[in-house]
């Protein structure tokens, strides 16, 4: 399984067509986490919302919230107990994957190089 972390942090821009890029990727074993690390207008209810109607293709998807700014490395380091998968990536709120096999060509390379 690889876990996909999208970090937010006051920038929610790009988060729904981040979301929909991933879901139109090839490879098919995802979990999904939307984690911020404590913006003021970080609305749980509005992300749960984007991420409705993707629950069958991402039935471990799941929205985490910090209380308070931890910065970066702190933040990644707290959701590690979180995460299922065997290899995660993160990625920003705007970063678009440019094609449907990027995380295929990820995970291959990953299988090919042990």
């Amino acid at each position: 399984m690889l876990s996909i972390v999208i970090l937010c942090y006051k920038n929610f821009d790009g988060i729904e067509e981040t979301i929909k890029r991933i879901a139109n990727q090839t490879y098919q074993n995802i979990e999904l986490m939307i984690s911020d690390d404590g913006s003021e207008k970080f609305d749980v209810a509005r992300v749960e919302e984007i991420l409705a109607p993707f629950k069958t293709r991402f039935p471990n998807s799941f929205v985490n919230k910090n209380e308070k700014n931890m910065g970066t490395v702190k933040h990644i380091n707290s959701l590690f107990t979180k995460l299922h998968g065997d290899i995660i990536l993160y990625q920003g709120c705007d970063d678009l994957l440019y094609d449907e096999n990027v995380i295929s060509d990820v995970m291959a390379y990953f299988e090919q190089s042990n």
